[in-house]
């Protein structure tokens, strides 16, 4: 660079100074227009970031009320078992008892079955009749 403006004339380092600060000017621009899209999106960001920090607390109410009630009904369900008590100590749930559902396969296979059985005790209403020909 200091070669190439050493060997100049006044007009030539003039035009390269002009040169030079429309070149500042640009990316001063540039700069700027980027800050601002910067600017912008980081406020849309923030934005969705705070909404989704509300949500994560409406969940994490949810998933704290669903703990409390699961464990009152845990709870009520082994009292009316025994109490659940054995010498004063609460002994622990029983795989049936930490089940979540709410159904009890018994009570599915019972459905499943009657289901299966008025399914096979209306099919032959539902078959056509078929008239067969003979000579």
């Amino acid at each position: 660079m200091t070669d190439v403006l050493t060997e100049a004339s006044e007009q030539d380092i003039d035009t390269f100074h002009a040169a030079l600060g429309d070149r500042k000017a640009i990316t001063s621009k540039n700069l700027q227009k980027s800050i601002y899209t910067s600017r912008a999106q980081f406020i849309k960001i923030s934005k969705e970031a705070e909404k989704l920090k509300g949500e994560m607390r409406a969940l994490r109410n949810l998933m704290s009320e669903l703990k409390t009630n699961t464990t009152s009904l845990r709870l009520s369900s082994s009292q009316a078992n025994n109490d659940g008590m054995q010498n004063g100590v609460l002994q622990p749930m029983s795989r049936r008892d930490r089940r979540s559902s709410v159904a009890d396969r018994s009570v599915l296979r019972n459905v499943g079955l009657q289901v299966g059985w008025n399914l096979h005790s209306v099919s032959p209403l539902l078959t056509p009749l078929v008239f067969v020909e003979t000579s």
